[in-house]
């Protein structure tokens, strides 16, 4: 703002040499005013600037914090199947079963070694029967005369006394025992107890490889939903935009009412679309939660163009090739599969079980051995002391048709665990082709949709241009947005479906020689 000087204003209006001294002083005070606030404003837009500059510089901390705090509560795959192993009370428990197992192992062994006993007894005889064992008898003292043999002599006789009975007796003695030929039955338990302890291990192992394909599955079907749901917003916010173009266009009399309509419904129809898949993504977040034993914890995203590496690999193979990815997949499954060993193991415990039943008709051989320490009226170890040592031979005879019956029912048992032997391999081999197939078919669906997605992105691109040029309806730009969007949907879907194929191969039992991208 620029002010009118004295000498301006002289040549404007006759003033007298007073009247200028008193415009000059005022003059000279405007000015100084002037000066003053035009240096409160800059002072002023300096500290707006700087206030300014220190807001941005705290949004962007707390951007960066916040984005630390959202990757803090993110959790990779590894880390997942890792929790999940460690808070999983069924593969807690299943642990627990593996090291009684082991025990039970080390109990079978104890059976080839002796056993050793220190045996004490003390018997007490009630008043009456002591009286009656200890009284004295008196036996005539016979003479050689054959006419009077008897004498008027007496020897007293007591049977307590000549038998060494007492009314209150203590005995003790170590009772040593070894087993030498129980029918094989001690070497076939201990077999049969470390195959048990092997089954319980690959039973552990399952149970990995099962709660793995939970978590995975879980995991990767929450990253396909997140996925889902934001190609549903953004198709929510390009059909708000295209309503926005038609209602436009309908006032300018350029376009229907029906074509206001159509989009209306269609951005319904992409909320109640979003609103289902915020649905399931919930359940599915929840179930993943309380699975990894982590909650308020998300899946972290993962790089899936890392994966179409080998997903492009997959989908170039020739006949030749997929039978020969197909043959890989079975071997390592036959090789791998914790259930096919478990029934196999099962088959060799009835093999002995069936080899133990036999030896139920073979004899026994023990070797016993005793050592008394003690036997006397009071309990000081100061009695008599005597060992004896014997080999005892049983031989069975008849046992009333136990052994027998036993005997049938090993063998039946046997029969079944082979049957079952065999229905389990049938089942594994068809069951790692079906999902062999299914993975070379996920990838190929994985090629096709992403060119199909090319492709029908270009042609929505192509009609949006053409709606701009009024050469194109809006019913056409809707189909073309409807199928733009199912493409989108159909390459993520593909994409995440053959990843969880190769965790469903891993539950299977094959090999873990996946690399996902992250």
């Amino acid at each position: 703002m620029s002010r009118t000087s004295c000498d301006e204003l002289e040549v404007m209006f006759p003033i007298d040499i007073r009247q200028r001294e008193t415009c000059q002083k005022t003059f000279d005070k405007l000015t100084l005013f002037d000066n003053r606030v035009s240096s409160d404003k800059i002072h002023f837009k300096r500290q707006k600037m700087a206030k300014n500059r220190l807001i941005v510089l705290v949004i962007s901390v707390m951007l960066s914090i916040g984005g630390f705090f959202l990757h803090a509560y993110e959790l990779s795959l590894e880390e997942s199947i890792e929790s999940a192993l460690e808070n999983n009370k069924q593969l807690q428990a299943e642990k627990k079963s593996k090291e009684i197992a082991v025990w039970q192992k080390r109990s079978a062994l104890t059976n080839f070694l002796p056993k050793v006993n220190l045996n004490t007894s003390a018997v007490r005889i009630d008043d009456s029967s002591f009286e009656q064992a200890t009284e004295i008898f008196e036996i005539p003292v016979l003479s050689r005369d054959p006419v009077n043999p008897f004498t008027e002599y007496y020897v007293p006789f007591s049977a307590a006394a000549l038998q060494g009975i007492h009314q209150t007796s203590y005995r003790s003695n170590i009772t040593v025992t070894q087993p030498l030929f129980l029918g094989g039955k001690i070497a076939l338990s201990y077999r049969i107890s470390s195959l048990a302890s092997d089954i319980s291990e690959k039973n552990y192992t399952q149970q990995i490889n099962e709660l793995t394909y939970q978590v995975a599955y879980l995991y990767f079907n929450i990253l396909k939903l997140n996925e889902m749901q934001d190609i549903t917003q953004k198709s929510i916010e390009s059909a708000n935009v295209q309503l926005a173009t038609i209602q436009q266009k309908k006032e300018l009399g350029m376009a229907r009412k029906t074509d206001v309509l159509q989009w209306r419904v269609r951005l319904q129809e992409h909320h109640q679309t979003l609103i289902e898949v915020q649905d399931n993504l919930k359940v599915l977040t929840d179930l993943w939660s309380i699975t990894v034993g982590q909650p308020n914890r998300y899946p972290a995203p993962i790089n899936t163009e890392k994966v179409l590496t080998s997903i492009n690999s997959m989908a170039d193979y020739d006949p030749e090739q997929s039978d020969e990815q197909i043959q890989k997949i079975i071997d390592q499954v036959m090789t791998g599969s914790p259930w096919l060993s478990i029934t196999n193991i099962s088959k060799d415990i009835n093999r002995l079980s069936y080899r133990m039943a036999q030896g139920n008709f073979l004899p026994n051989l023990n070797l016993q051995f005793n050592y008394e320490i003690d036997d006397g009226e009071t309990l000081d170890f100061s009695g008599n002391k005597s060992w004896n040592i014997a080999a005892v031979l049983s031989i069975p005879l008849f046992n009333g048709g136990a052994n027998y019956t036993q005997l049938q029912v090993a063998k039946k048992e046997l029969r079944q665990a082979e049957i079952a032997s065999l229905s389990v391999m049938e089942m594994l081999e068809n069951e790692a082709i079906r999902l062999a197939r299914n993975q070379m078919r996920s990838a190929k669906a994985v090629k096709n949709s992403e060119l199909n997605l090319e492709l029908t992105r270009q042609n929505y691109n192509n009609l949006i241009q053409l709606l701009a040029q009024e050469m194109l309806t809006s019913r056409e730009l809707l189909d073309a947005e409807n199928m733009l969007r199912a493409a989108q949907m159909q390459h993520i879907s593909s994409i995440y479906d053959f990843i969880v194929s190769k965790y469903e191969l891993i539950q299977l039992g094959a090999n873990k020689d996946i690399n996902i991208g992250e």
